[in-house]
């Protein structure tokens, strides 16, 4: 592996709060509306009580699952943790794993396939569980009334201290435009490799000295606070929805 020299070229710290250095120093105001992982696995099996009701109102001998129990925890709990881990806009942000296993998770996430419905139930039946009602989706802030909170790539501060971060990455020998770009780069290698890795880790060398995270949740708690006030009350409908998927909330 390649040493690198840092990014001493580019100094620029763009947030005057204190640099994130772990996925637990990054908090969101919108973040108390969100699902456990344990809460979305209950909503999960509500849903599919729920949708076996249904079944079984239209004479069909079927018992529909999510899929096997293990494989579900596993991938919601990969969601959950990738509101922090592979955020939006900042991209990758595990250092606990980064120096052996690179953009690649330490364990592969499940990958989960839902089966069809019976056909002659899945017009009455199947809006329990598509779209809005999909409890799957719940671990996303996509998931919430009016698809929660704007993403901030607009914000000025962030514009340039993601041209900061690519900066400090031409200065450590690689190019991306955005932090998003070298974890798709890399999503489709099934083993690290040496450059991989090496990449990774001058990734979140660049995160820190130019603060990016920080910068980033600077906007985006600004931006997190003004879609709850204009959002409370479908908020709270919206948690009692997910918490009984035999709520109609249109």
């Amino acid at each position: 592996m390649s040493t690198v020299t840092g990014c001493a070229s580019v100094p620029q710290n763009y947030s005057s709060s204190p640099v994130v250095a772990h996925p637990s120093d990054i908090a969101r105001p919108i973040d108390g509306y969100m699902l456990t992982v344990d809460e979305i696995l209950t909503d999960i099996e509500k849903a599919e009580g729920t949708v076996n009701d249904c079944l079984a109102s239209t004479g069909v001998d079927h018992q529909f699952t999510f899929g096997d129990p293990d494989d579900l925890r596993a991938f919601i709990k990969s969601g959950v943790e990738d509101r922090k881990l592979r955020g939006d806009i900042w991209g990758f942000f595990d250092p606990a794993s980064a120096e052996e296993f690179g953009y690649q998770r330490p364990q592969p996430t499940p990958v989960i396939y839902v089966a069809d419905l019976p056909e002659v139930s899945a017009k009455k039946c199947g809006h329990l569980i598509q779209g809005d009602n999909d409890p799957l989706l719940s671990f996303s802030y996509a998931s919430l009334p009016d698809g929660g909170p704007k993403p901030v790539f607009d914000n000025e501060n962030v514009v340039q201290a993601i041209a900061g971060w690519s900066a400090c990455m031409t200065n450590e020998g690689y190019t991306f435009a955005t932090p998003l770009d070298p974890l798709f780069s890399y999503v489709q290698e099934t083993k690290p490799s040496p450059r991989q890795i090496a990449v990774a880790m001058a990734d979140l060398r660049c995160k820190r000295v130019t603060n990016l995270i920080a910068a980033v949740l600077d906007a985006q708690v600004i931006e997190d606070e003004t879609y709850i006030l204009g959002h409370e009350p479908e908020l709270r409908t919206w948690r009692d929805s997910i918490s009984d998927p035999s709520i109609d909330t249109e």
